[in-house]
């Protein structure tokens, strides 16, 4: 007879990864004829408890209560160990082992036998739980008579081979029920019962949707992104005689009175029709408003109010004394603005890109882009950002490792998405039209001579732009917020930088600087560069002053860059890293601009660049917060620029993204936007005084 000690045999539970570790034993004694059925040996980590140890007893009344689990997935493993032949042997007790009351409360369950030998058993269970999750065991001990060594060796041997089919029966059906969660289910079996972890540990596991939940940057560029949509117009139309015609359009004053004073707004209602001479039912046109003196050198951007239904309200503020008259262009119809929000965003863009790889002094090219499309038998390499959620894509060429990736080229697509109606509304009889003035010149004059009003504060970091931000009045930028210094001469420049580091980091409409500052008024020469103009474009600059201890860089923003010859790659950074890159100071300042290159992609590229310069900003103001920046917005460009490529209505939408994303962060806002606008400038390098006002806007922030 075995003695009670040496006859127990242990049945461990097991939670959470940790079969090694932790155990829960229950002693199965041979003087126990029969355990009770409903036997509960569902083991639940209780944070409360970390050693795993059991509290708890058969006789309990709380023994039998649904355990809660900590997690929504849950394995239990369950390990018999010991010499079945043995025991079956005793002159005491023979053991069966069934499993006639196997109940898993659950949506899916796994079930794995494995032998370790053919003494050794493991049974493993497993289940996809919403909430709760038991396992029944009944466990039948008894044998009133001593069997014969053959018939207890027989019983043990069937009693192995119904465990086996039983444990078989159960896994193929819950494979068949379950196959989409089988290998989910082995995996997390190899975790949680396999391998060595911390038990303290909660297992957690990730819902099975192949989508991954959103990022925080991501959540912040739908956002935005969204918020710009709501804007777009959703016109319904079938033929070109239904959209908007600026020549039949009509405009009128709102409240005509016969004096118009200083400070007071100017309001003209625009009221649009079709083609047909039909008024328009609903809004969305993109109009260009502008109030203008020209014998004054004087000009300022109007505010829109659109009414949805067709009529518009256009406010302009009065600064200046003279004779003023309108000028509002429909840049585009209401119908053509819907087509080309769709084009922009129905592909990864209209500009192609193609990469160099260079190794061992061979080379070969490759399509590149934002997202390639899967093509057989070839692979892609990622050039991936993982802190800033950029990634661009290559195909790898045979031989060339992805790192070997050394110059670009974007070239045109020549992709349209406009159906063939949309493109006749973009022909140019019917884009940038100017809405006739139907009413003759207004005068304003400075009534109240007596008022004096207060000065306005030096420009500065962190001042908020209102739109319009400020009007030109003898062809000098004046803003309405704060105080300008207009920079006109060489020395004024050289005495706002020295001893300055002056960082220019964008494109070509900055790269303008320094060809300002180099080949201009020449306060800085360039180091290392020995051509002129717009001829290498695509090199980084740099200038220096050494009597004035003054530093001039201009370097790239990175991806994308449309030029149709091949730069030098490697050493482009995005603007986020450069920043990152720099310790900054009081003495540092930074100009950034971006805009042009974005304008034929997709506009969450642009959002989620925007947003990523402005966290390294602040990472930039936490380090070194007398650091000196300065946000300039793009500028608009040639009046009938490609409208998919080109069009100044992608540019107004990052115009917005820019106003959304700086706004309450100590940086100082160049408003080009507004600033081209009003001159009606239509260069995207704009000329004499728009660009004046400019740069002197922008020193006045830095200086």
């Amino acid at each position: 007879m075995l003695s009670e000690e040496s006859g127990a045999r242990r049945l461990e539970l097991v939670k959470d990864r940790s079969l090694r570790e932790k155990s829960q034993d229950v002693l199965l004694s041979p003087k126990v004829g029969k355990l009770s059925p409903g036997f509960i040996l569902a083991y639940t980590w209780d944070p409360s408890n970390p050693s795993g140890e059991s509290t708890q007893t058969e006789n309990d009344p709380q023994w039998n209560k649904e355990p809660e689990l900590t997690s929504y997935y849950t394995h239990t493993c369950l390990t018999f160990s010991g010499n079945l032949e043995e025991l079956a042997s005793s002159s005491s007790s023979s053991l069966g082992l069934v499993l006639p009351n196997l109940t898993l409360a659950g949506l899916e369950y796994e079930v794995f036998f494995s032998s370790y030998s053919n003494q050794e058993y493991e049974v493993f269970f497993s289940s996809y739980l919403n909430r709760e999750y038991k396992v029944f065991f009944s466990f039948t001990l008894s044998s009133p008579t001593p069997p014969s060594r053959q018939s207890t060796v027989k019983r043990a041997t069937m009693g192995k081979v119904f465990i086996g089919i039983l444990i078989f029966a159960i896994f193929f059906l819950s494979f068949s029920l379950h196959r989409l969660y089988f290998q989910e289910s082995l995996r997390h079996f190899v975790q949680n019962c396999i391998a060595p972890t911390n038990p303290k540990q909660p297992v957690t596991t990730p819902p099975l949707e192949t989508s991954p939940p959103k990022t925080e940057l991501q959540a912040q560029v739908d956002a935005i992104f969204d918020k710009i949509e709501e804007l777009i117009p959703k016109p319904t139309y079938t033929h070109i005689s239904q959209t908007s015609n600026g020549k039949n359009s009509k405009t009128s004053i709102v409240n005509p009175r016969g004096v118009y004073c200083v400070g007071e707004d100017f309001v003209v209602q625009v009221d649009m029709y079709d083609h047909a001479g039909n008024k328009k039912s609903y809004g969305g046109d993109f109009l260009r408003p502008r109030l203008i003196s020209p014998n004054l050198g004087a000009a300022v951007s109007g505010v829109v109010e659109d009414f949805k239904n067709g009529s518009y309200h256009v406010r302009f503020p009065l600064y200046w004394a003279g004779t003023v008259n309108i000028n509002i262009l429909l840049f585009y119809p209401s119908e053509g603005v819907a087509a080309v929000w769709r084009s922009r965003h129905s592909s990864q863009g209209v500009i192609g890109f193609q990469g160099k790889f260079e190794k061992s002094g061979k080379t070969a090219a490759a399509t590149c882009g934002f997202k390639l499309p899967e093509a057989d038998g070839k692979e892609i390499c990622e050039y991936k950002d993982t802190l800033y959620e950029e990634v661009f894509e290559c195909y790898k060429v045979e031989g060339f490792p992805c790192e070997s990736l050394d110059e670009m080229r974007g070239y045109d697509l020549f992709a349209t998405y406009l159906t063939p109606v949309e493109k006749q509304i973009f022909q140019s009889s019917n884009i940038v039209i100017e809405i006739p003035q139907s009413f003759p010149s207004v005068t304003v004059t400075q009534c109240n001579t007596s008022v004096t009003l207060p000065p306005k504060p030096k420009c500065q970091t962190g001042m908020s732009s209102p739109y319009p931000s400020g009007y030109f009045y003898g062809n000098t930028w004046n803003p309405v917020y704060c105080s300008m210094t207009a920079y006109k001469t060489p020395e004024m420049y050289s005495n706002c930088l020295q001893g300055k580091d002056l960082f220019l980091i964008g494109d070509s409409t900055l790269r303008q600087f320094m060809m300002h500052f180099t080949e201009g008024i020449k306060i800085v020469k360039y180091f290392r560069y020995h051509y002129s103009g717009w001829a290498g474009w695509s090199l980084a600059l740099e200038a220096l002053n050494m009597d004035k201890d003054i530093y001039v860089s201009y370097k790239r923003h990175g991806f994308p860059l449309e030029h149709d010859e091949f730069y030098y790659f490697k050493g482009d950074l995005y603007t986020s890293q450069q920043i990152d890159l720099t310790p900054g100071g009081k003495n540092t300042i930074f100009a950034i601009t971006m805009g042009q290159h974005f304008r034929q992609f997709p506009l969450k590229i642009f959002i989620r660049r925007a947003i990523n310069i402005r966290r390294a900003l602040e990472r930039l103001f936490l380090r070194s917060p007398d650091t000196k920046v300065i946000i300039k917005t793009e500028n608009t460009r040639e009046l009938y620029a490609p409208v998919e490529r080109q069009g100044d209505f992608h540019g107004y939408t990052q115009y917005l993204v820019l106003r959304e994303v700086f706004q309450g962060l100590n940086v100082g806002f160049v408003d080009a936007w507004d600033m081209t606008v009003a001159s009606g400038t239509a260069s995207v390098h704009p000329p004499s005084y728009t660009f004046e006002g400019i740069l002197s806007l922008t020193f006045s922030f830095a200086c």
